[in-house]
């Protein structure tokens, strides 16, 4: 696939991802074989119209399922980049506050 710089859980989760879609990808190629074969057989146009119909309808329900993947794998990804994100952020400021401390002086009377 050619990523490089991608961490071992998000690398993991791209070709998990790929690997679902692509299985999806050639049931689609399957069926359209199928299609082409149904539209070349010599069955009653009635029969041809029916099978074809049948086989598109399959690939529509397919080619749904692949976008719904590859949505839920986008979000899960937009999840995953705001919760590190948020994860920075909240280091940052508590870092923020150690320096704060840090470089302050205190007068001690005693």
């Amino acid at each position: 696939m050619g990523i490089s710089s991608i961490s071992g859980s998000g690398s993991f989760s791209v070709s998990s991802t790929d690997n679902s879609t692509s299985s999806l990808e050639k049931q689609i190629v399957k069926l359209m074989k199928q299609l082409q074969e149904v539209q070349k057989s010599d069955d009653d146009e009635k029969t041809k119209q029916a099978k074809i119909q049948l086989i598109q309808q399959q690939i529509q329900m397919l080619q749904l399922q692949i976008q719904q993947k590859q949505a839920n794998a986008a979000k899960a990804e937009a999840e995953r980049a705001k919760s590190a994100q948020e994860g920075n952020e909240k280091s940052n400021s508590s870092t923020s506050s150690k320096d704060k401390l840090s470089s302050s002086t205190f007068d001690v009377t005693v």
